[in-house]
């Protein structure tokens, strides 16, 4: 697996190997993935690296803090994110069935997603990481089940792992950062397009600062985004990222949503009463049937 499971199309490595080598009987660990995506902040990574330009010895050196911003913005930052600079409740964007799913379905994978922050501070770009299940359940002759359910974990609240977290910049307010040229795509595995407008009726304020690349979030607000990974189809190792912002007042939400919005609220309610009181904290509840309880097919 590759950062947030897709880097450099590790996944596809493995689903090649299951559909050369896997027998009709034989099992795959993993078993499932996960993807969660999350709004953080990276105050302490923003001090260290973008606004040491606005004084440099003495030296107010701010004009390189922008093209220091603009750079940060075309690629993904792979580092810790701590639980603490996490903005809301994870938002699970996708769950793969790695016994099942094809090349396809992880050539573009794609979601809106809204949460309510539940943490005021400095909104600097969105975390993603995933997590696998190792379902090693199975039942003997009698019935008896053994074996148990392992999962690895690549959250913010899990110890630290090779692979880290993935968090995709804002990039510049009100402004899109453009994909790279072709010459550079060509060696680099990920990059990032970023459409950071502001919706129009948004009570979020940018900051003031020049060249500003976050937003202040206040408790309760509501946000939204839709966060977007391409595989290239020249260079299958290559993955873009797009995020957008989405207004929460004028853009479709998913069904059922997180967020604390009246209307999310009473239908998430209303699906809740017809699964006989589940929730949808995880993948598996957002691809649940609402007539009949079951999960879609993965």
């Amino acid at each position: 697996m590759g950062f947030y499971l897709l880097h450099e199309s590790m996944l596809n490595s493995v689903l090649v190997a299951r559909d050369r080598f896997l027998s009709e009987e034989g099992t795959i660990f993993p078993s499932e993935a996960r993807i969660y995506a999350c709004p953080c902040s990276l105050d302490d990574l923003y001090r260290e690296q973008l606004d040491f330009w606005d004084d440099v010895y003495g030296f107010n050196m701010s004009a390189v803090r922008s093209s220091a911003l603009d750079e940060k913005a075309k690629k993904p930052e792979v580092c810790i994110v701590k639980p603490e600079h996490l903005l809301a409740k994870p938002a699970c964007i996708k769950t793969l069935n790695l016994r099942w799913v094809d090349a396809e379905e992880i050539a573009n994978i794609a979601e809106n997603v809204f949460v309510s922050i539940t943490k005021a501070g400095s909104y600097h770009g969105i975390c993603v990481w995933f997590e696998c299940d190792f379902d090693g359940i199975d039942y003997d002759e009698e019935g008896e089940e053994f074996g148990k359910l392992v999962t690895l974990s690549t959250s913010p609240s899990s110890e630290p792992t090779h692979w880290k977290q993935t968090v995709v910049l804002l990039g510049k307010i009100g402004m899109v950062t453009n994909e790279k040229s072709q010459s550079e795509s060509d060696t680099e595995s990920t990059n990032v397009k970023n459409t950071v407008q502001l919706p129009a009726n948004s009570q979020t304020v940018p900051t003031t600062r020049a060249n500003s690349s976050y937003m202040k979030l206040e408790e309760d607000e509501v946000i939204g985004w839709r966060l977007e990974f391409v595989q290239s189809s020249g260079n299958l190792r290559h993955y873009t990222i797009t995020l957008q912002m989405l207004d929460p007042e004028t853009d479709e939400h998913p069904e059922p949503c997180l967020c604390s919005m009246p209307r999310c609220l009473i239908i998430a309610k209303f699906i809740e009463n017809e699964l006989e009181g589940k929730t949808f904290s995880d993948c598996s509840d957002r691809n649940a049937n609402p007539a009949t309880g079951a999960a879609k097919e993965k």
